[in-house]
């Protein structure tokens, strides 16, 4: 029996996945999302419309199905083609049948400059005004016109939602599960903490100033972050860095050959909270 072989159904289902989807969720860095099309960054001609099978380029006249772009353009065999493509498609369908990568992505709306509230959130938490003032600066943090804390990627593909107010309120919205938020190192980074959320990144990095010269601080945004995981870690070395809870287990044991650390604490915020206590007295 040829191992290689793959079926007609196979192929037919191959030939209907949404290569935009694809393409976003495995090179990232080559795609991105441009409102509902993926585009590649090298090439502006081409666009794939979300949650459509097949291709156009509009510079070379080229089009086709997925099987067809990864054979020509990325070097697939035809079985490796079609198998990834099916792999794709079984991981990425939730209940609803409705793939999960293809959801409207909504960015909350920014309050035009307006950091008042999350300038006093984040001091709460003893994070400084300078490093705040630096992540909105750069495009890494605003607040949105419900006076969120909105913790968001450049790319605009990942964001972390914190309630400014008396009630308690996280939300975690990404496009793919390989998505996360960092703050980047001052120069060719070589270790990556990956913290459950961006506070305890963001407090991590705050405990550990002296290492943020080659250190990245990454959140993952909590479970179903497996991808992300094995994003970063094949490329850095990478330190586990969630607190002791079920989530933080769980990655830990699914990525048992990866170092991890653990806050003296509850949560790294509650650390960084005792660290400036004890720098004031």
């Amino acid at each position: 029996m040829n191992n290689d072989r793959v079926t007609y159904e196979e192929i037919a289902k191959a030939r209907r996945a949404p290569l935009a989807d694809f393409l976003f969720s495995h090179f990232p860095g080559e795609f991105y999302l441009d409102g509902r099309n993926v585009r590649n960054r090298n090439n502006p001609g081409f666009s794939v419309a979300v949650n459509v099978s097949g291709y156009n380029d509009f510079e070379t006249g080229a089009h086709g199905n997925p099987i067809d772009f990864l054979m020509k353009y990325k070097g697939y065999t035809f079985q490796r083609a079609v198998r990834e493509l099916n792999a794709f498609l079984c991981n990425t369908i939730d209940s609803s049948n409705k793939l999960i990568c293809s959801r409207t992505f909504a960015i909350p709306a920014n309050s035009n400059g307006d950091m008042s509230d999350v300038y006093c959130y984040l001091e709460t938490h003893a994070i400084p005004v300078k490093i705040a003032t630096q992540l909105f600066e750069k495009g890494l943090l605003y607040q949105d016109t419900r006076k969120n804390a909105v913790f968001i990627t450049k790319e605009s593909d990942y964001c972390e939602l914190y309630g400014t107010g008396p009630s308690y309120y996280y939300r975690c919205l990404k496009t793919a599960e390989n998505r996360f938020w960092m703050l980047a190192a001052e120069h060719k980074p070589r270790i990556a903490y990956i913290c459950e959320t961006a506070l305890e990144a963001l407090s991590l990095r705050c405990i550990r100033e002296k290492e943020t010269s080659i250190s990245i601080y990454v959140s993952i945004g909590g479970p179903n972050a497996e991808r992300a995981i094995e994003r970063i870690s094949s490329s850095l070395y990478t330190i586990l860095a969630f607190r002791d809870n079920e989530t933080g287990r769980m990655y830990r044991k699914i990525f048992s050959d990866l170092q991890s650390i653990y806050p003296q604490y509850e949560t790294w915020n509650e650390d960084l909270l005792h660290k400036r206590e004890r720098e004031r007295n």
